[in-house]
């Protein structure tokens, strides 16, 4: 099976790009080319199924202005819909437990999926030993 290879220059909206991954075919392998990406919305990944990479590691950036977007995520991935907390962490978490306690579980049901957010700041970052990242 041939899998679709489309390659994306800098020079590309973020709703050009959001509307390439959203219509790309599965399999396909999205490449960002060398330079700077300059990006006044979020970047959305709504889907498991395509391949995103950049051109060469040291050579693609992403810059998010997100002053004017009413979303201050740079990148998100899935769904949005998931997206209502119901519940607080009752003390911080270090970076290797395994468990967390919330106060109260009144609004938890059986089956529910729970999503755990951790803000991704420039300290939280360079604590997991993630490189290429510019404080700005």
């Amino acid at each position: 099976m041939y899998n679709q290879t489309i390659i994306v220059s800098d020079s590309i909206s973020i709703d050009e790009l959001n509307s390439i991954i959203a219509d790309a075919p599965a399999g396909a392998d999205i490449i960002l080319e060398d330079g700077i990406y300059n990006f006044s919305d979020s970047l959305i990944i709504n889907r498991g199924d395509i391949n995103i990479s950049g051109q060469s590691e040291e050579g693609v950036i992403l810059n998010f202005d997100l002053d004017n977007s009413d979303v201050k995520d740079a990148i998100i991935i899935g769904e949005r819909s998931y997206e209502k907390p119901i519940a607080s962490v009752s003390s911080s978490s270090d970076i290797n437990d395994s468990s967390l306690s919330v106060d109260d579980t009144s609004a938890f049901s059986v089956g529910d999926v729970i999503y755990v957010q951790q803000e991704n700041t420039h300290e939280y970052l360079t604590s997991k030993e993630i490189q290429n990242i510019t404080k700005v």
